[in-house]
């Protein structure tokens, strides 16, 4: 065998076993690339601890049960049901047969259904648990330990005093749920009276059912109105916190039950009055704007940088202000009744589940704790800085 050949035996030797570690070093590449990729897909796959915490909205009902997130689903699904139905009755009546249900029968099962919810939603308002008072001292120390490299100023006496707040809060809340369900309650009837009235002649006639609904307006109104001042008493925990101590409703309270429950009086004798008419109307339209400016005040409170909501949250709620002064459109139009009071039960489950967020997660009684002290702190820093601003002539550029 000739040198030649030998070369060429060893060079082919050489070129397998590079080959074969060529395959293998390949091999071990891929296999190390697999594991990582496997290692970042379960990182990926592993949930975020902190999208666990509730201390926002959208943690909170990403963290809901499969159950009360379908349950909340259909909660919203009937009002957008019937509102799209509202919507299609009044684009569509001048042209519709005669179906085989009467507006006011379409009307009187909507707004039973529309009870149902109210009433539903009504027993599943979470009250804060009074434990939490004794374990107040183990959290500020918790709260200081996770918060180490910032300065705390966890003062448990402020939290105590704010559960107890959020706890008359609660109640008041449910206050307003239970009068919206009465106001519900009250239109329905109306509804039914017009179904079943007494003489045949008169079934199914669409003006008795708008009469009724001018006839029976104070009643509705002062219902209406009733609601608007447990709302203006949740405002009043949420912008200047009572002292835990005194009543959920107190002297306030019984003030404006005592304005509201006179206008009613009023709004009925003039209702039946032809020349004292515009004074019903003008209550009508004075308790609507009311209902507005006061949800607005309490959605104001809600979007708080302590609570930090959802934007598109606020802006809905918004709206649901501005739609408080069509109430007195109602006795005029039983389609437009529907649509709009589908509307409204919408924005109602939406401020619902975020005041049961606050509830539930103890966001609520975190705000009322650091919003006292920013009420306490907030005049001397604005008395200090302009005193300041003005010793030094200071001028805004």
């Amino acid at each position: 065998m000739n040198d030649l050949e030998i070369n060429k035996n060893e060079a082919a030797r050489i070129g397998e076993d590079i080959s074969r570690r060529y395959h293998k070093l390949d091999k071990l590449i891929a296999d190390k690339i697999n594991l990582e990729f496997e290692r970042r897909a379960g990182e990926l796959k592993r949930p975020d601890p902190l999208l666990a915490i509730p201390d926002r909205f959208a943690n909170w009902f990403r963290n809901l049960t499969l159950k009360a997130k379908t349950f909340y689903s259909v909660i919203l699904t009937i009002p957008g049901l019937t509102f799209i139905g509202g919507l299609m009755l009044k684009a569509l009546s001048p042209a519709l047969p005669d179906s085989l249900f009467s507006i006011e029968e379409i009307l009187l099962g909507v707004l039973f259904l529309q009870l149902l919810i109210v009433f539903v939603l009504y027993w599943i308002i979470p009250k804060p648990k009074t434990q939490i008072t004794h374990t107040i001292g183990e959290i500020g120390k918790q709260t200081e330990i996770e918060t180490e490299r910032v300065k705390s100023d966890f003062q448990p006496i402020r939290y105590r005093r704010a559960n107890k707040i959020a706890v008359k809060f609660y109640r008041i809340w449910k206050f307003a749920w239970l009068s919206w369900a009465i106001l519900y309650f009250a239109w329905g009837c109306i509804a039914l009276l017009a179904v079943i009235p007494a003489e045949p002649s008169l079934i199914f006639n669409v003006p008795t059912v708008q009469r009724l609904l001018e006839i029976c307006a104070p009643i509705t109104n002062f219902f209406n109105n009733l609601t608007t001042v447990f709302l203006i008493l949740c405002f009043r925990e949420l912008a200047f916190p009572t002292e835990p101590e005194e009543s959920s409703l107190g002297h306030p309270f019984f003030i404006l039950l005592t304005i509201i429950g006179f206008a009613a009086v009023l709004e009925f004798i003039s209702v039946n009055i032809e020349p004292l008419r515009s004074i019903a109307v003008v209550l009508g339209w004075g308790g609507s704007f009311a209902a507005g400016v006061v949800i607005a005040l309490l959605i104001g409170r809600l979007e708080s940088k302590l609570i930090d909501p959802p934007l598109i949250l606020i802006v809905m709620l918004y709206l649901y202000a501005v739609m408080q002064a069509t109430i007195v459109l109602f006795p005029g139009d039983l389609e437009l009744m529907i649509t709009l009071t589908s509307a409204a039960l919408i924005f109602k489950v939406i401020l619902f589940l975020l005041i049961y967020w606050l509830l539930d997660s103890k966001v609520l009684i975190f705000y009322l704790a650091e919003i006292g002290v920013r009420h306490e702190t907030i005049e001397l820093k604005r008395k200090a800085f302009v005193k300041f601003s003005q010793s030094k002539n200071l001028d805004i550029i």
